[in-house]
This record gives C-alpha cells, structure tokens and sequence, in this order.
C-alpha cells in the first residue's frame, strides 16, 4: 500500500460503533403538524411535531377564524401521533403544543 494511503489502524484511529446518549432539547423550526379527519358526525384532530421533546401537552383551539377561536380540550401527548376529538364544526382548528408547565411551545393550524 502506498504511504498515502492507510487504514484507520495503521494511523492510529480506530472508528467506533458505538453510539453515545445525551440530554437535549429539541423544538423543530417548523410547526407542528394538525389534520382533521372527519368520521360518521365525528371530528379528530390528529397532531404530531416530529423532533419536539418538550411537548406533554396539546390544547385545542376552535371557532369561526383565528380571532373568534376559544381554548378547548387539553389532552397528553400520546406518542409520535396524538388524537383530539373537536367537539364542534368550527372551520378553524388549531393546537397549541404545551410544555409540563403549560407554556405554550408552538401552535398548529389545520389546513
């Protein structure tokens, strides 16, 4: 083998399979992601915010428009994936992502 070509052990450096664990935060720059389906006179929101490590709480928020939307439903986070029943019609649906002291993190608009 020529001199400028080596592998790893023979420079000395060995690579690692190993994979190391470490507390972090993590709130991804995007919003958090809300669909509704609706089911035989049913409504579910359906929200997740994929890489977001603080959430444990999610909180509905439903009316005519933005403006009008009043605080409904507060439900745990599930898992990757979190089902809200909307108790109403109203056209604007959103979700507010909520830390373990209720802060709000982020909030989620249904399209």
């Amino acid at each position: 083998m020529s001199s400028a070509r080596h592998s790893l052990a023979e420079r000395g450096t060995h690579g690692s399979y190993r994979a190391y664990k470490s507390a972090w935060q993590g709130q991804p720059s995007a919003p958090p992601d809300v669909v509704v389906q609706n089911n035989d006179d049913a409504r579910t929101a359906y929200v997740s915010w994929n890489g977001a490590t603080e959430v444990a709480q999610w909180r509905l928020l439903s009316g005519a428009d933005e403006q009008t939307a009043t605080e409904g439903l507060v439900v745990d986070k599930d898992s990757f994936e979190t089902e809200i029943p909307i108790p109403d019609d109203a056209p604007y649906v959103a979700v507010q992502a909520l830390d373990v002291d209720g802060n709000v993190l982020a909030i989620g608009v249904a399209d």
